[in-house]
């Protein structure tokens, strides 16, 4: 029953939305019944979102195929019963590593999905990938999956070390001026996988990289693993020697990405059941389409919207959480630029800016137009006439209409809306950090 369905509902949604959340479900034939066919999601979350934005869909498709009126239930996997789970706070003690951050406590979307699915699959077996280097902007989650790695692999009897270049640094000048250079490499090529977050740090530093390079070396040939990360890909990391840049670039690269709306709000809801914070789904929703650059500024701004609620001895409202966002919304407004955007929509619909900027009756073109007026009437405050003038438009009647045109859109085609939130993140992670 379940393959039919999933087979049927392909022709109803996007790739990506099928993968992300109809692929994951699990059907219970011994739960289910002539009324009702039973599902598992593999968390609470998905399980409530799959249940509103899917649920009648769900029905109607499976109710067609059973020639029968079905009603849908979908339940968490947790509700499952099963061994009991495994605790999110890992029992070994490392004092480099954060024992909060795991694999459990990772949520995972289009933004970092390979990233995470290398970074497992490294933590369970040394020398899969070696090295690996994950790069991506500020605050979307790599220090959390070197840790990730860090805890797997502790709990594999492994030795690890985690620091950041910074750390190495230090640590190098320390040992360097006290004449106690054996204990350095002791502690830096004695273990069995070897985390360095931040490696751009290293940019101009000669000195410092001219051990790495050797720590590195004999590491590698002992088979230790090495699992670095970046803010950048290694060839932009300015003032970095060739023979390193070699090293990092010899094994494996995986990109993180800003998160997309529903990996955001999977996050917010995580981080509220984590911090036992009460919170409207309407609230949660909210703060996730207002905050374009991080998961650190998510973060943030539910604890400062928490901190707000107890200190005024109010229930977190919508007007706290748009009173909360007020600086960061106008800040935003005042760095991203309209040429960003034109950028970003000509990349994504491979079209050339200037042919976007001409008054053709192309219907891409149409649509890129279309698409560029409305990011720019949600991230920055650029009036009308400036608008229509930057388009080549002859007046800014249209201006209004277009916007409103792929806001429809957004609500009853996904493929609109997954479009849109994926410039939204393009054009968020290009901005300076």
């Amino acid at each position: 029953m379940l393959e039919d369905l999933l087979e049927t509902l392909k022709t109803h949604m996007s790739t990506y939305e099928f993968q992300t959340y109809i692929q994951p479900l699990y059907f219970d034939p011994h739960a289910s019944n002539a009324t009702c066919a039973v599902f598992y999601a593999p968390n609470v979350w998905l399980a409530n979102y799959i249940k509103t934005r899917y649920g009648a869909l769900l029905e109607q498709v499976l109710s067609a195929k059973q020639n029968t009126p079905l009603k849908v239930q979908i339940c968490p996997k947790e509700t499952k019963p099963k061994a009991p789970p495994k605790p999110l706070i890992k029992a070994h003690k490392n004092p480099t590593l954060n024992p909060a951050f795991t694999f459990d406590t990772l949520v995972v979307g289009a933004c970092n999905h390979m990233a995470v699915k290398v970074a497992s699959q490294v933590a369970q077996k040394s020398g899969v990938y070696n090295p690996v280097l994950f790069f991506g902007g500020v605050g979307l989650g790599k220090t959390h999956i070197l840790n990730a790695i860090g805890n797997t692999a502790c709990d594999r009897l492994q030795s690890v070390l985690y620091v950041t270049a910074e750390q190495f640094l230090n640590d190098y000048v320390f040992r360097l001026n006290n004449h106690s250079m054996d204990k350095f490499q002791e502690k830096y090529r004695s273990c069995d996988y070897l985390l360095i977050d931040d490696v751009q740090f290293f940019g101009g530093k000669e000195m410092v990289q001219e051990e790495f390079f050797h720590t590195f070396n004999t590491l590698h040939a002992q088979g230790k693993q090495i699992v670095m990360s970046s803010d950048k890909p290694p060839k932009h990391i300015k003032g970095l020697a060739d023979r390193l840049l070699s090293r990092f670039e010899m094994g494996m690269i995986a990109s993180i990405q800003a998160p997309m709306l529903d990996t955001k709000i999977a996050i917010l809801t995580q981080k509220c059941q984590l911090n036992h914070i009460c919170i409207d789904q309407e609230i949660v929703e909210y703060l996730a389409s207002h905050i374009h650059e991080n998961i650190r500024q998510l973060e943030g701004a539910l604890l400062r919207l928490n901190a707000t609620a107890a200190l005024s001895g109010e229930e977190i409202s919508l007007r706290m959480a748009e009173e909360i966002l007020k600086d960061t919304t106008k800040e935003r407004l005042q760095e991203v630029g309209l040429e960003d955007i034109l950028k970003v929509v000509a990349q994504t619909l491979n079209l050339k800016p200037a042919d976007i900027r001409n008054n053709s009756r192309n219907r891409q073109v149409a649509l890129a137009r279309k698409l560029i007026i409305y990011l720019a009437r949600t991230l920055t405050d650029t009036s009308t006439n400036a608008l229509a003038q930057f388009l080549g438009l002859k007046d800014h009647s249209g201006v209004s209409k277009a916007s409103k045109t792929i806001a429809q859109s957004m609500t009853k085609e996904n493929h609109t809306r997954l479009l849109v939130e994926e410039m939204q993140a393009k054009i968020n992670s290009s901005k300076p950090v």
